[in-house]
């Protein structure tokens, strides 16, 4: 898992060097065009509707970066990285959202120690996972996330994420890979975790991860 999060952030660092320098200078260069066709009103629109594209790729790559890069939350700790995410999609995508969150005291995440960092990229991971697939697939236009993890010791994270979208049979997403299930399943199981999935057609979507804390994190008092 150390080894996947070090060549995902060396992808986003070339993503970022080439492509969106790339990007931030045909971005330069049409502003600069576009100011000289003062004259010309039919190409100066031309080269604001390029512009306009431009952008449009300048925020895929930003939101490809974030998926890419280990987040810098996680260091402040996973239950405000959780929220930070949230927060920063739900903007993006225009989309309401209600966060409920309930740690039990007694509970702390050591996320300095190798296997708290393991830990907690995975469950973030995974979240980020759950709501780009909300996204894609259900188009909707609220997100609600409880977040509860229940007393040591046998500590447990319960994390799902309900949408008002779509929705599906149950049949179509174990068919279909786009859903990324199959990619959670596989981290979640690192840990000893389960994704579960409910959805019907109008009534939208409810995934959740069941997740058990390291023993190592059960014994400590304080809560984090």
């Amino acid at each position: 898992e150390v080894i996947r999060e070090t060549e995902l952030a060396e992808m986003a660092d070339q993503v970022q060097k080439n492509l969106g320098s790339l990007l931030m200078t045909l971005k330069l260069d049409l502003d600069g065009l576009e100011a000289q066709l003062a004259q010309q009103p039919e190409l100066q629109s031309k080269c604001a509707d390029m512009g306009a594209l431009v952008n449009r790729s300048i925020d895929s790559v930003g939101q490809l970066l974030v998926r890419l890069h280990p987040n810098p939350t996680l260091r402040q700790g996973l239950w405000s990285a959780l929220e930070w995410q949230l927060q920063q999609f739900a903007e993006d995508h225009g989309l309401h959202h209600d966060l409920q969150l309930h740690i039990a005291p007694g509970v702390t995440l050591p996320s300095t120690t190798p296997e708290g960092q393991r830990w907690a990229t995975a469950v973030w991971r995974i979240f980020q996972e759950m709501l780009v697939n909300a996204a894609r697939h259900a188009h909707p236009k609220s997100l609600t996330v409880r977040v509860h993890v229940n007393s040591p010791p046998n500590a447990t994270l319960h994390l799902e994420v309900r949408d008002d979208g779509h929705g599906a049979p149950l049949a179509q997403f174990s068919k279909s890979g786009a859903h990324g299930l199959a990619q959670m399943q596989e981290r979640a199981r690192q840990f000893g975790g389960h994704i579960y999935l409910d959805s019907m057609p109008h009534q939208g979507t409810l995934v959740r991860l069941n997740l058990p804390l390291p023993t190592s994190f059960n014994t400590t008092s304080s809560a984090g």
